[in-house]
């Protein structure tokens, strides 16, 4: 299927060498077959990327959703994540990010500040950012005014939440136009972010590589 490009997303990217063709591992990887893994807190993120970053695809990605906290990529595990090098001699880095929020009837509060600091990161280290949503129950701790006690109001109104998502600003908690906060005519201006890497010229690969 040259014509598409394959994300292929895990939370064990660390077990991917047992389930690929073993040629994949040893320079037949696909170049339309990206790798990514979820990263929803730092914690998943120090301790899935190292792990990703292994994997010797032509694109890396981050699946920073259900985001749950604001997440440094620029540090993981003492190293630069997003200019990681594996054994100082095959530089890989992650290539992009998406941001998301989390939906669903039991939703966490998510903060739109977490999605700006993935953009700002990934923009400053040559990543494509991507903001997908702020989730069915968000707010933004960098709107003018006190957001102290954004979390608190967010899930005060969540008991509330009918069919779209709402936000919550000082002062104000409104009603989105989609269930997960995805419409970018909803998102603050510096939020309207959705950006790719290139895709990569498809090479042939022999039949024996793919078994």
């Amino acid at each position: 299927t040259p014509w598409l490009v394959w994300l292929l997303l895990s939370k064990r990217p660390g077990l991917a060498p047992d389930f690929v063709p073993r040629a994949w591992m040893t320079g037949s990887w696909p170049s339309n077959c990206w790798a990514g893994a979820t990263m929803e807190s730092q914690a998943e993120a120090e301790r899935r990327c190292p792990d990703l970053l292994r994997l010797p695809a032509p694109r890396h990605f981050a699946s920073y959703e259900p985001a749950q906290e604001a997440v440094d990529f620029t540090n993981i595990g003492g190293k630069n994540a997003l200019a990681w090098q594996m054994n100082g001699l095959t530089p890989t880095r992650l290539d992009w990010v998406i941001y998301g929020g989390e939906s669903g009837d039991h939703a966490r509060p998510s903060d739109v500040a977490w999605g700006r600091s993935m953009i700002r990161q990934s923009r400053a280290a040559g990543a494509a950012p991507w903001f997908k949503q702020t989730g069915c129950r968000g707010y933004d701790s960098d709107a003018p005014g006190s957001v102290v006690d954004g979390e608190a109001r967010i899930m005060a109104a969540g008991a509330k939440l009918g069919r779209n998502a709402i936000m919550s600003t000082p002062g104000l908690i409104r009603t989105l136009s989609t269930p997960h906060g995805s419409a970018l005519v909803d998102l603050p201006e510096d939020c309207r972010v959705q950006e790719r890497p290139a895709p990569l010229p498809v090479r042939a690969i022999p039949a024996e590589a793919c078994a």
